[in-house]
């Protein structure tokens, strides 16, 4: 449990290149066109505000060290994992049948997958956060 919450507590620096990509992502719907496409605005107006709450969440959890519950760590590898899946499969919308022929794009969206695998799946995280944070009971173990 230490070295999985020292690994998730590493995404609180992420916020920097997933502002980036979003960026990147408004420039794509740009350059295709596909600005005015009431459903790209929409996932680009989450991813962007996905991505800043991920930052001001770092902020804040550096700024309370020796302060903190010690979930931060799963909080922030849950939303920045998952938004990392919404950005790539976003990309993938505004590419369209060209989505294949954009490497960058397309290799995202493949490594993105494992992210919400890696210290922990998402489902993991979750089921973290509901016990500890929330008090939640354990779900009963299948017979």
């Amino acid at each position: 449990m230490t070295t999985l919450a020292s690994e998730r507590a590493s995404v609180l620096t992420f916020h920097v290149r997933t502002k980036k990509q979003v960026r990147d992502l408004a420039t794509l719907a740009r350059a295709r066109g596909r600005e005015e496409d009431p459903l790209i605005r929409a996932r680009l107006g989450q991813c962007a505000i996905d991505a800043e709450t991920l930052q001001l969440f770092s902020y804040w959890s550096v700024s309370n060290r020796g302060k903190t519950t010690g979930l931060e760590g799963s909080m922030a590898k849950l939303l920045w994992s998952e938004l990392q899946q919404r950005i790539y499969e976003t990309a993938m919308e505004i590419l369209g049948p060209e989505a294949p022929l954009q490497s960058e794009w397309l290799h995202g969206l493949l490594d993105s997958r494992g992210l919400t695998v890696a210290a922990g799946t998402s489902e993991i995280q979750k089921n973290l956060l509901a016990e500890r944070a929330l008090g939640l009971p354990r779900e009963p173990k299948a017979q």
